[in-house]
């Protein structure tokens, strides 16, 4: 019996039209050996990825990997359209406009954005310098060439009355962009509130604050420390709508 008898011609066209393009491997670690970035100098052996992350369409992608190559550096942000890619962003080595004069990107937090022109924005820390602002909000371009700082621990958030504070969480970044992302924060209106920022600067969910409407059951219930990690929210490439995970004031976990 042929697979027409079984499941008919218009199943077996609409099966084949949702099977996948088969994968194609772009990078492999330190099995592949010893990976050379032409543009910085540097040779480096990739030991493991984590983290990968795709514009709205997928036409551009991003992920952390790790280094156990000749450089001492061992974090760096690899971004990449289609199987063509580049180092934008390497432990020690790059610096972000706005920082100290002798600071440098040190580590990631893992969690990583990229819109459809190549520009992304990542969390993590910085290394040196006199200040003690090393817990930052970062962001790149596709080719590493334009690297800054979105906003750096102990900074004022907007006009929201809240600083940032020593962990951030969940970026994001719109196709024009503009940057989202949450912040353990400092100072008034509340000390150490976790605090959700939307694209334009507007506080969209607070620790400890009733959930805005529209939760299940109409029940008023409060968000809570934590929201479900350093991803726990991810917006849209438009920046017009968002999804999140949380803890509310009776115990559940919400989405």
């Amino acid at each position: 019996m042929s697979l027409h008898h079984v499941f008919g011609t218009a199943a077996v066209a609409a099966l084949a039209g949702s099977v996948v393009a088969m994968p194609t491997a772009i990078l492999q670690d330190s099995g592949f050996g010893a990976n050379s970035f032409a543009d910085s100098g540097l040779t480096l052996q990739f030991d493991r990825f984590d983290r990968p992350g795709k514009s709205g369409t997928g036409s551009r992608w991003i992920m952390l990997a790790r280094n156990t190559g000749p450089s001492s550096s061992d974090s760096m942000y690899i971004a990449g359209e289609g199987a063509s890619y580049r180092l934008v962003a390497l432990e020690g080595t790059s610096q972000f406009a706005g920082s100290d004069p002798d600071q440098f990107f040190s580590t990631s937090d893992r969690y990583v954005d990229i819109n459809e022109n190549g520009d992304w924005v990542g969390i993590g820390n910085l290394s040196g310098g006199s200040s003690s602002n090393d817990e930052v909000v970062y962001r790149g371009n596709a080719d590493g060439s334009a690297l800054s700082l979105e906003i750096a621990e102990g900074q004022a958030i907007g006009g929201s009355g809240f600083s940032a504070g020593t962990a951030n969480y969940g970026p994001s970044i719109t196709n024009d962009g503009r940057v989202a992302f949450a912040y353990d924060t400092l100072g008034t209106p509340s000390a150490n509130d976790i605090v959700y920022f939307d694209p334009d600067g507007n506080v969209i969910l607070q620790e400890g604050v009733s959930v805005p409407g529209g939760q299940r059951g109409g029940t008023s219930l409060t968000f809570q420390s934590p929201f479900g990690g350093r991803n726990a929210t991810q917006y849209d490439s438009s920046g017009s709508s968002y999804v999140t995970i949380g803890g509310l004031s009776n115990g559940d976990q919400v989405l």
